[in-house]
């Protein structure tokens, strides 16, 4: 047992579980839909991120993590904070300047357009172990070829490992000294390892635990100064009155969407005055049409066959994918803006 560990110890007997499998409905096939997101909070005012130094046990790890995602995201150009003390010592002025009014003239004219990211972030893994005493059924033959079965005791010791980050990070102008950004930080990742007879280590070390957290922070982070890219699972509808259907899905997983949305339309006008097609059926013709131009950023004629697909077949899915559709387009609205004020400054 290793020190510090919390054991918990639990005692079932007679407890079996029971999977039971339950099949689906398969009229559905869901594609991959990659969607941009805006940032959060709009900063094309500022092109350059300067961090300085994120204090703390996880300091290092977060700020090192940060400035690869940004600079990843091509969005900023990323001074970390040797490149920052660089720029300052040039101007005989040290990163406590930073904060202090007098040098904001002065500090603006080297760093203009910059925003400065401080904090701090933490770090911690504890582990827990709870000992379940079970039974377990084993059979021997005896001597005369009968079954013997006998309840077994056995332990069994359920580890968990969990690693937690915590801390805040500010976003401060460094023109202004105007506070834009106050995150706390708040993570956890987690793993479990189970085995009979004695407790197994967790495969993952408390390195790699904390770094899976210390991710979760950064991308929460990223989301609120940069846009970011998200794939999305699409349920678009199959139907075997309608074979065009999936027809059209096959080029919509292979990106085709133009294509996809022109063999959607047209088995919908086909079949919409056909007697022999449920409306139901008719239906799914424009659900799919819907999602295709709505992932084609084609809002307008999206809200129209949402719409249309509604009226025939008055499905829930179909009203709420049409609130769904205008925030997707208030989001692209968002993007764009902040990409037009990126390409001008």
């Amino acid at each position: 047992m290793l020190p510090g560990n919390k054991i918990h110890r639990l005692t079932w007997t007679g407890i079996s579980l029971l999977t039971v499998g339950i099949a689906g409905c398969f009229s559905t096939e869901r594609v991959p839909m990659k969607i941009t997101h805006p940032a959060q909070i709009d900063m094309s005012p500022y092109r350059r991120i300067a961090i300085s130094a994120i204090q703390g046990g996880q300091g290092q790890d977060f700020s090192d993590r940060l400035k690869e995602f940004l600079v990843t995201s091509g969005q900023f150009q990323v001074l970390d904070r040797q490149q920052l003390q660089q720029i300052l010592d040039e101007q005989k002025l040290s990163q406590s300047d930073l904060a202090d009014p007098k040098h904001r003239a002065k500090i603006g004219k080297v760093l203009s357009s910059a925003v400065l990211i401080s904090g701090h972030a933490e770090g911690k893994v504890t582990s827990q172990v709870t000992i379940q005493n079970l039974t377990r059924k084993e059979c021997s033959k005896d001597q005369d070829g009968n079954n013997i079965c006998n309840d077994v005791p056995i332990q069994q010791f359920l580890k968990t490992c969990t690693a937690i980050t915590f801390g805040g990070i500010d976003v401060t102008s460094v023109e202004t000294g105007a506070l834009l950004i106050s995150k706390t930080l708040s993570a956890r990742c987690a793993e479990q390892t189970m085995a009979e007879g004695g407790e197994r280590p967790c495969k993952r070390s408390d390195e790699d635990l904390l770094a899976c957290a210390q991710k979760q922070n950064v991308d929460a982070f990223g989301k609120l100064v940069s846009s970011w890219d998200e794939t999305k699972m699409v349920p678009f509808s199959k139907d075997s009155q309608i074979p065009d259907l999936e027809v059209g899905i096959r080029h919509a997983q292979l990106g085709e969407l133009a294509e996809a949305a022109k063999i959607f339309s047209n088995a919908a006008k086909a079949v919409e005055t056909n007697p022999a097609i449920k409306p139901a059926s008719i239906a799914k013709a424009y659900w799919d049409l819907g999602l295709t131009l709505e992932y084609s950023n084609r809002f307008d004629d999206a809200a129209a066959a949402l719409k249309k697909a509604y009226l025939i077949s008055p499905k829930p899915a179909y009203l709420s994918e049409q609130d769904a559709l205008k925030q997707r387009q208030a989001e692209q609205d968002k993007l764009q803006k902040q990409l037009k004020s990126n390409h001008s400054t």
